[in-house]
């Protein structure tokens, strides 16, 4: 029962962030390969949480501003047009560099280890990338980082204590 609570605890942190679901399966005394195992299932969960919720979601927002914007008058629907031009171009000008210099496959593989696997599904979700390329490219993001993260932390771990 105390493993299985260990377990369930790092693979919630990992739904949350990779970064500290390793060093939490190591203060939990898990061995190596648990460690990796329950963080790569908590990294994927949370991509897959997104994703499925994420969808729904943007759809709802989507939709509701569709029906605001047509209780505008003609003058007020050109304005708030005006604004969100001037605002996505602002907003979006730094992200979009890097979007088209890397897509999803970047971002994916990066995610993980720099924003989390959650925020990270989320900002592919928002740039409309399909549900199966955030998932497949995040994953494999999730099992890279946590391979190499688990890997060193269990030789840096052992060079310590020899």
């Amino acid at each position: 029962m105390h493993l299985l609570f260990k377990t369930i605890t790092v693979t919630g942190i990992a739904v949350l962030e990779l970064w500290a679901a390793i060093p939490a399966g190591f203060v939990f005394g898990l061995p190596p390969i648990i460690i990796a195992i329950v963080t790569i299932i908590g990294g994927i969960l949370s991509s897959l949480l997104v994703v499925t919720i994420g969808g729904h979601v943007k759809n709802y927002i989507q939709n509701r501003r569709a029906a605001k914007y047509q209780q505008l008058s003609t003058s007020e629907q050109i304005e708030m047009q005006q604004r969100e031009s001037k605002k996505k171009h602002r907003q979006h000008s730094k992200i979009y560099q890097v979007w088209d210099k890397y897509g999803i496959i970047g971002l994916g593989l990066l995610a993980p280890v720099l924003t989390g696997a959650l925020i990270g599904s989320t900002i592919a979700v928002s740039l409309g990338v399909p549900k199966q390329r955030i998932i497949l490219w995040v994953s494999l993001g999730v099992i890279m980082w946590t391979v190499l993260l688990v890997t060193l932390a269990a030789l840096g771990i052992d060079f310590i204590f020899r």
